[in-house]
């Protein structure tokens, strides 16, 4: 987004940037009911950034496609608030950010554990694009679960549910679940059909990135084997203590492992 004379000064706001939103995402994802000291000074920062941002745009001194449009959405044809905006630019930073980056971490780690399906993966990476960035999305599902409150009476598996009622849907158990998934734990690049709910269920409620997550993943896991055949986890990680998503902060790799293995 930077427009600088210096590409060297560009180079370095960029970069610190990145930083801030790293830190950020991670903190309000590590964030806990009883210590909530950190969540609230990250979204603050995300939100003063998300007005810097539009001020940059504004001025034609920063240019993004995406938050181009943000800048100059509307409700009912009026222009989005200044907290309407940055509300959004924190949803679209955190989830956007955390959810895909966990995924690919996720998927580093199948590839570096199931070699067999790896090089099927590799020998025709095409071919198995997608069903194996679902299989990823499958194992992976970052977000853990949501809580939603029942609006109107619903029977759902015997049960029968009131409007106000909680509940909650637990992602990581269905995609797990043994009556939809053969071998639900095992990873099959080809496994279809695969009607995981990595992305929410379908309906209003569907993460709105999803096509893009499905790309970046794609992206990511082709460079991989072109690039770094060999890269893989070397066994160390650092867990990400959140209920709410499943993941790591710190995943360390080798680009050669493979291939002294």
């Amino acid at each position: 987004m930077c427009r600088s004379a210096s590409s060297r000064r560009c180079s370095a706001s960029l970069e610190s940037e990145h930083e801030r939103l790293r830190r950020c995402t991670l903190n309000i994802a590590s964030a806990r009911r009883d210590d909530a000291q950190q969540f609230f000074p990250a979204c603050a920062e995300l939100y003063d950034l998300a007005l810097d941002v539009r001020r940059r745009l504004r001025s034609n001194r920063a240019s993004s496609p995406i938050l181009d449009s943000i800048v100059d959405g509307r409700i009912d044809g009026r222009p989005l608030t200044d907290a309407e905006y940055g509300s959004y630019f924190i949803i679209l930073m955190f989830a956007g950010s955390e959810t895909t980056r966990n995924a690919s971490a996720a998927g580093l780690r199948l590839l570096s554990t199931r070699l067999a399906q790896r090089a099927r993966w590799a020998a025709d990476f095409e071919t198995h694009r997608a069903t194996g960035v679902e299989e990823v999305l499958r194992l992976a599902t970052p977000v853990r679960f949501m809580r939603r409150t029942v609006a109107k009476p619903v029977h759902i598996a015997g049960r029968q549910l009131e409007p106000g009622e909680i509940v909650v849907i637990v992602y990581w158990g269905a995609n797990r679940d043994s009556s939809v998934f053969a071998h639900p734990y095992e990873f099959f690049v080809d496994r279809a059909p695969n009607r995981h709910f990595a992305f929410g269920a379908p309906g209003p409620h569907i993460c709105l990135g999803a096509h893009l997550a499905r790309q970046v993943l794609g992206t990511l896991f082709q460079r991989i084997f072109k690039r770094a055949p060999d890269l893989a986890v070397t066994g160390d990680q650092e867990a990400l203590y959140s209920g709410f998503l499943g993941g790591v902060t710190k995943l360390w790799c080798d680009r050669d492992a493979l291939a002294t293995s």
